[in-house]
């Protein structure tokens, strides 16, 4: 009888053992699917933020690059215009005791095979140690002063 009996709660035990495992096995199964769903939402969330970057980045280098041809032609037309254009023969293109920027020299580069003077400005110092007095020898004109 004492067989008996402990074949009887072994049994139980196994049933209950089996019963407990079960939905054990049930809850995870669940938390396992639950998982699984989020991962696929986390997973399309992540696809549609790359997507959507991918878009973002092929439309930004669409406009730049839409925007560097625009500037290129705008500067090839700019530059494709002759320099002596606006200029007639025997006109002054530069004025007397006026600094050359680089666009006036440019300028003189194109008027072709002629004589040009240009002088660079006079410039004068005078180092003294005396008591600063300046007596020049002749009289300079106002206009030579500078």
């Amino acid at each position: 009888m004492l067989q008996v009996e402990q074949n009887l709660l072994t049994g139980r035990n196994q049933s209950l053992s089996d019963r407990i495992f079960s939905q054990q096995t049930g809850v995870e199964i669940q938390r396992h699917s639950r998982s699984n769903g989020e991962l696929k939402q986390q997973h399309e969330v992540l696809l549609s933020t790359l997507l959507l970057e991918q878009q973002l980045h092929s439309t930004a280098t669409n406009q730049h690059q839409q925007f560097v041809k625009e500037v290129i032609n705008s500067f090839v037309l700019a530059e494709s215009q002759d320099i002596d254009d606006d200029i007639q023969m025997s006109e002054f293109a530069l004025q007397k005791n006026v600094p050359l920027e680089l666009a006036d020299l440019g300028l003189l580069a194109t008027v072709g095979r002629q004589t040009i003077h240009v002088y660079d400005k006079l410039c004068i110092v005078v180092l003294s140690t005396d008591n600063g007095e300046i007596r020049p020898m002749l009289r300079i004109p106002d206009h030579f002063l500078r």
